[in-house]
């Protein structure tokens, strides 16, 4: 999260998230390398997955940069949603879309500024039809 001050994102919530490889606070710490895969392992979860993130304040943003996994495309979200909330109670969709495979960030801007002190990324089914997902990195700006 880059707004001039330092901003700790914190994990709240999460659906779904491999133990020891794809811990959800990887969405959230600034470094491309590891990722948010959801369980596969003794058990398969299924679509949706979603993370939820309490920026630590209230921020004024514009929109927000995904990038999937680095290292390849398994399990790379192909349709997504994107939902904001002030106090982590009430929720507002600001983004339905669709991610594109590869490494490169990928930029939504909201419809207007938006204040959001929690955000919640939800997605919804794999680019190839598995049932698990992952991606490197989210960052509202």
């Amino acid at each position: 999260m880059r707004t001039g001050e330092d901003i700790v994102p914190t994990v709240v919530a999460c659906t779904s998230a491999e133990p020891g490889e794809g811990d959800a606070d990887h969405l959230v710490d600034g470094d491309l390398s590891t990722i948010w895969h959801s369980q596969y392992g003794v058990t398969l979860t299924k679509y949706p997955h979603a993370v939820t993130v309490d920026l630590g304040r209230t921020v004024n943003a514009k929109g927000v940069s995904i990038w999937q996994r680095q290292n390849g495309p398994n399990g790379n979200v192909k349709n997504f949603k994107f939902e904001i909330s002030e106090d982590g109670k009430q929720w507002r969709e600001v983004i339905a879309s669709q991610l594109t495979q590869g490494t490169a960030e990928q930029k939504f801007t909201f419809a207007k500024p938006e204040k959001l002190h929690y955000w919640r990324f939800t997605g919804l089914n794999e680019h190839n039809g598995r049932e698990f997902a992952s991606l490197a990195e989210i960052r509202v700006e």
